[in-house]
């Protein structure tokens, strides 16, 4: 079984804890989504994951998809769908 980076498994503590504090907040709820959407694509072993944008506000939207252009996927709208692809 290969040796996979923590980075992919668990959000640091600070992170945890910023988001617990929040759990409510529209970021944090838009935030879940996309890593549902993400961690349900990699058990099904696709490298893709569409998630309905819904009522997310444009701040919100663009913050979550800098956050993962910054960490290496690639992120476009379509319609009312975010399309995250992540390949090496």
């Amino acid at each position: 079984m290969p040796s996979n980076t923590l980075d992919d498994l668990l959000p640091s503590a600070i992170a945890a804890h910023s988001r617990a504090i929040d759990y409510l907040g529209t970021q944090t709820v838009f935030y879940r989504t996309v890593v549902v959407g993400i961690l349900t694509a990699i058990t099904t072993g696709l490298f893709t994951a569409t998630v309905a944008i819904g009522s997310t506000s444009s701040k919100d939207l663009q913050w979550v998809m800098e956050e993962l252009r910054k960490n290496g996927y690639t992120v476009a709208i379509s319609t009312t769908n975010l399309v995250i692809t992540w390949s090496l």
